[in-house]
């Protein structure tokens, strides 16, 4: 089995500013994450460790508050492949209430629909 290494950012074009934002990869035994913070308009996050096992499937998880809605999308599958070895996947937030995982060179994965709720019924 062969370990796939690159990077991950978050780069926010929702048209508004994000706090609580979490987004996390797993693949097999890894857990990658790009911790709580907060996304000013149209900025990018730190970046962060990403390592995907050859034969296993790539999960992202996507949490942010935006006003008074928390947007989340748990465990979507999109695979970062040999090809992207050493590059940088871009995961990026839209006005859409949406985001995609942008992969360096294995296709793409995008116009993924987060689920919304007030941050209000979480408490």
């Amino acid at each position: 089995m062969s370990t796939y290494q690159g990077t991950f950012s978050v780069q926010n074009l929702t048209g508004f500013a994000i706090t609580n934002l979490t987004v996390m990869h797993t693949c097999n035994n890894n857990v990658d994450v790009i911790p709580s913070s907060t996304l000013a308009i149209g900025a990018t996050s730190e970046t962060a460790k990403l390592n995907s096992d050859d034969g296993y499937d790539d999960f992202w998880t996507v949490c942010y508050t935006l006003g008074d809605n928390v947007y989340s999308f748990a465990h979507y599958n999109c695979n970062f492949e040999e090809s992207d070895t050493g590059g940088l996947c871009s995961i990026v937030l839209s006005n859409t209430q949406s985001f995609s995982v942008d992969t360096p060179e294995s296709p793409s994965c995008s116009g993924i629909g987060l689920s919304s709720f007030t941050a209000s019924s979480v408490q």
